[in-house]
């Protein structure tokens, strides 16, 4: 099944408080896009990354929360990069493969991980147009 990548992270940003929660107080604190890149390849996949700087806590001791994803033109996923908490298991950073394989990342810094990212987005590319 295809998600449309782009219409959740609408959704997400049209809604200012849905990622942060201050656990000590219970209040539910406001996310801020730190980084945000997209771009559409002459294949017609696509990569959308998006960073939001929220309160430091235990789903997010770094105080950020990332997604970023590479689909095809029909939104499936080729590559996707998140700290969501779903994987736990596997650890709190960890990639998405397009045979469903999820592996950890080791998380050094933000612009690691996006030059991370986008060389293997460049890589996945030249793959599938060779």
């Amino acid at each position: 099944m295809a998600i449309d990548f782009g219409a959740y992270l609408a959704t997400i940003g049209s809604i200012p408080h849905c990622v942060g929660v201050d656990t000590q107080h219970r209040i539910e604190m406001p996310a801020k896009v730190v980084y945000s890149d997209e771009n559409e390849k002459p294949d017609r996949s696509r990569y959308e990354m998006v960073t939001w700087q929220v309160p430091a806590s235990e789903d997010f001791p770094k105080g950020l929360k990332y997604s970023f994803q590479y689909m095809d033109a029909d939104g499936n996923t080729l590559l996707r990069y998140n700290n969501s908490t779903h994987h736990l298991d596997i650890g709190r950073h960890h990639r998405h493969t397009a045979d469903g394989e999820i592996t950890k990342l080791v998380f050094t810094g933000l612009s690691e991980l996006i030059n991370d990212f986008q060389n293997k987005v460049n890589d996945i590319y030249e793959q599938r147009t060779d």
